[in-house]
């Protein structure tokens, strides 16, 4: 009877909204746990300091974002380099993807043209799309 009230008085969509919902619930469970079980079983990444006792100006590695390299790819670049875990590797990835480029690392101009060219020398994403370069990156001063 209480299905019968409901069916009555109710939009066709709001039927399948419960089911749409469970699977978005159990997807991003997935995910949160995905990336939770990650943090929580690695030892935290040990950053390196972003300015050496030197004095020298500081410099940021620029990622752009392009429309050929995967996620996974870059992600798994980043790790390399950088050695950033899967959380901030796909968090760098996707704010550079938002927002069209992002500082994914900074430091001495040297270290900073060491780890651009490091980037680059990976090449283009084997499972990219048709047209594939390697992934884009510069040296920029930090303002400051």
């Amino acid at each position: 009877m209480f299905d019968a009230l409901l069916a009555d008085g109710m939009p066709s969509w709001v039927s399948e909204w419960p089911a749409e919902f469970a699977v978005l619930a159990v997807v991003g469970g997935l995910l949160l746990g995905y990336f939770l079980g990650g943090v929580l079983a690695r030892p935290r990444d040990r950053e390196e300091p972003a300015q050496e006792a030197t004095g020298e100006p500081l410099y940021a590695v620029v990622l752009h974002n392009d429309d050929f390299n995967t996620f996974g790819f870059v992600i798994g670049v980043l790790g390399k380099v950088f050695a950033y875990g899967s959380p901030k590797g796909f968090w760098l990835a996707f704010k550079v993807h938002c927002s069209g480029r992002g500082m994914v690392w900074s430091g001495t101009f040297e270290a900073a043209a060491q780890k651009a060219e490091q980037i680059r020398s990976y090449g283009p994403d084997p499972n990219g799309r048709h047209g594939v370069e390697a992934l884009k990156v510069s040296v920029e001063p930090l303002p400051g």
